[in-house]
């Protein structure tokens, strides 16, 4: 067998897989690339810090505010570090605040939920008209018993 044949029989198979592993390594360095640009690292950061607020609420339920954040603080700086992204502390305070402030409003939610659901299965009669609220009626006085001013003699 000549050298001409041999690379003839070599070169397809080597150039698929050298397309293969260049392809492999450009969507590798593509996704490396992606997940350190500054829009996804915000939505990467979000998603770490409402799971750590809700791990934090279930772990420390009844400890103070500030004994929450400051876990919550320490532990998402761990998970970004881990992950080599560098986020500023002010945006990590930030951040978990506006969870803890979405998971309240979240918490809430289901109250004023219900409060509509019972506002809305009311009779219509009960409701007025341009506003679609309840009406409220104050409760009436006593009323002394009447007794007549013209007596009808009777015989």
């Amino acid at each position: 067998m000549d050298i001409n044949s041999l690379i003839t029989l070599i070169m397809p198979p080597l150039l698929t897989a050298c397309f293969a592993v260049g392809a492999a390594g450009w969507h590798l360095a593509k996704n490396w690339i992606e997940a350190r640009m500054p829009s996804n690292i915000l939505s990467i950061v979000e998603s770490i810090v409402t799971n750590v607020i809700h791990s934090i609420e279930s772990q420390y339920e009844g400890a103070a505010g500030e004994d929450k954040k400051t876990a919550a603080l320490n532990q998402v700086a761990q998970i970004l570090q881990s992950m080599h992204l560098n986020v500023s502390p002010a945006l990590l305070s930030s951040s978990i605040d506006f969870a803890v402030q979405q998971m309240n409003a979240n918490a809430a939610a289901p109250a004023f939920a219900a409060l509509a659901q019972g506002i809305a299965n009311m009779p219509a009669a009960q409701l007025h008209p341009t506003q679609a609220m309840p009406i409220v009626q104050p409760p009436l006085p006593p009323q002394a018993p009447t007794v007549p001013t013209n007596p009808v003699s009777q015989q």
